[in-house]
């Protein structure tokens, strides 16, 4: 059985209904702003996921800290969370700085509190990961665990190997985004959430991208994903997201009772 966990002041996991987390991708601290603006004005969005790697302004520490702050007292007065998240290239974002400039990055985040939770690459460097994990716990930050694969769905046996591998790490959450091909694939990604529901002890997050992806973003209620990603507006972060208002309306309707 799952456990549900909090990211700030929303919970996920558990017997909670599948949450929407809503990417903000803004180039400019002002842009991002106002798209966090219309995540809390978005009834059906929980979580407002900052991504980072989309920032192109440059600014200071002390402004980034200042936006980050704003965010989530207005995020908590909605009883929303802010998620933090610099995605690499090599797992479909646009940060290219190497593993010692993501490891600045989230100690940056950790150090000045920028969000309540922040997702980490399960591909990064070892040793990266393993003093960002560090640093979380001794924060108490809750932690997404991620993987993304772009090409392919792996095979049911490699999802579980590699999703028994992830849980192995002390994170508080899992996510896999991968890419299905065929039907079939669809199908993978089902089993692989129905089995993690009765094998993990960490909420998942599963789901598939592009077109044929597109039902696994509505199904959580069925096959348990903790989370799922849409769209606010344009604010698009991976094919296939889709719009907050459909999938909120999806959710409610593919659901177990």
């Amino acid at each position: 059985m799952q456990t549900a966990i909090n990211l700030g002041a929303v919970t996920v996991g558990g017997l909670e209904p599948t949450k929407i987390a809503a990417p903000l991708t803004g180039a400019t601290l002002a842009e991002v702003r106002a798209q966090c603006q219309a995540v809390i004005a978005d009834p059906a969005a929980a979580i407002a996921e900052w991504r980072l790697d989309y920032m192109t302004e440059t600014v200071s520490d002390a402004a980034i800290f200042k936006a980050a702050q704003g965010m989530k007292m207005d995020l908590k007065a909605a009883n929303k969370a802010l998620l933090a998240t610099v995605r690499t290239q090599a797992q479909g974002g646009n940060f290219s700085g190497d593993a010692e400039a993501y490891l600045k990055q989230y100690q940056l985040i950790l150090r000045q509190e920028l969000s309540d939770a922040i997702d980490l690459e399960y591909t990064m460097d070892h040793e990266v990961r393993r003093q960002i994990l560090k640093a979380s716990g001794l924060l108490s930050r809750p932690v997404i665990l991620s993987y993304h694969d772009f090409e392919r769905t792996p095979k049911l046996a490699d999802l579980k190997e590699l999703l028994q591998e992830m849980a192995a790490l002390p994170a508080q959450l899992l996510k896999i985004a991968v890419q299905p091909r065929s039907r079939q694939d669809v199908l993978t990604i089902f089993e692989a959430a129905d089995w993690a529901a009765d094998h993990l002890q960490q909420p998942l997050a599963i789901m598939g991208m592009g077109n044929l992806g597109k039902i696994t973003r509505v199904s959580g209620n069925i096959f348990p994903s903790a989370l799922t990603f849409a769209s606010v507006g344009q604010q698009l972060s991976a094919p296939g997201q889709l719009p907050t208002d459909f999938v909120a309306q999806a959710l409610q309707t593919f659901k177990r009772n």
